[in-house]
């Protein structure tokens, strides 16, 4: 798995995150490099298609998605990863990820890279709980069932609808319901 360095700035603890939002593609590289700093081990990597950064208005990074066609349902697109950079005074910072990922933006480099109309996006999250607080509000809880993978109770499948908000919504609406930084910063 090839590592490049990623040198764009990350938000950090003390730093306010502004708008707007936008959306940088990755190589491969610089996607292995993320994911390994910022995902969770236990979780196995899979081959991406599109990996894309979201950065704030100051252009540093605030998390990543990463996703593929999916081998089921011709219209959907596959979150295989998507994480926020971390630490930092927002501790929802995950779900303006996940808007962004369905946005009308990455809707478009999805259609764009998969080469065909993409409606949907479907992901798994493996968890102790049984539900997975980043997508909830977010995605629909499409089934449960016991994981298949060690260290996890539950394997989550979520579905959501993507390119009904553009990247400026998402960052408003995760700004009403979700951005409330843990220290003095503010959106």
């Amino acid at each position: 798995m090839p590592i490049e360095p990623v040198k764009v700035p990350r938000l950090r603890e003390g730093e306010e995150l502004v708008g707007p939002l936008t959306l940088s593609l990755l190589k491969p590289g610089q996607f292995n490099a993320l994911r390994s700093r910022y995902l969770n081990p236990k979780i196995a990597p899979g081959a991406a298609n599109l990996a894309v950064a979201v950065k704030d208005g100051g252009g540093r990074l605030l998390g990543v998605f990463a996703m593929a066609p999916s081998t089921f349902t011709p219209d959907e697109a596959y979150v295989l990863s998507d994480f926020a950079v971390a630490p930092t005074d927002y501790p929802r910072l995950s779900k303006l990820i996940v808007l962004a990922a369905t946005s009308a933006e990455a809707q478009l480099l999805c259609q764009r890279a998969f080469s065909r109309r993409i409606r949907r996006v479907a992901t798994t999250a493996f968890s102790n709980n049984p539900v997975s607080m980043k997508y909830r509000g977010l995605l629909r809880l499409h089934k449960r069932s016991p994981s298949n993978e060690d260290g996890w109770k539950f394997q989550l499948q979520y579905q959501g609808a993507m390119g009904h908000h553009t990247l400026a919504e998402a960052l408003q609406m995760w700004v009403k319901r979700w951005g409330a930084p843990t220290t003095k910063t503010g959106v």
